[in-house]
């Protein structure tokens, strides 16, 4: 409870960073110049490589 705010994180808790990247790039991502959008896909690659899937 925050601010007496009961806030459900379940989902969130689940959430993988390899999962979270996935939705940015899919919701974000194509909102952005083309270049920022080549700089994002890159970027979310070396990481999920360097942090692993799961």
């Amino acid at each position: 409870m925050v601010r007496g705010v009961y806030i459900q994180r379940n989902g969130s808790e689940r959430m993988t960073l390899e999962v979270a990247l996935a939705r940015y790039l899919s919701d974000i991502t194509p909102t952005k110049k083309l270049a920022t959008q080549r700089g994002e896909i890159s970027k979310a690659k070396k990481l999920i490589e360097h942090l692993g899937a799961g």
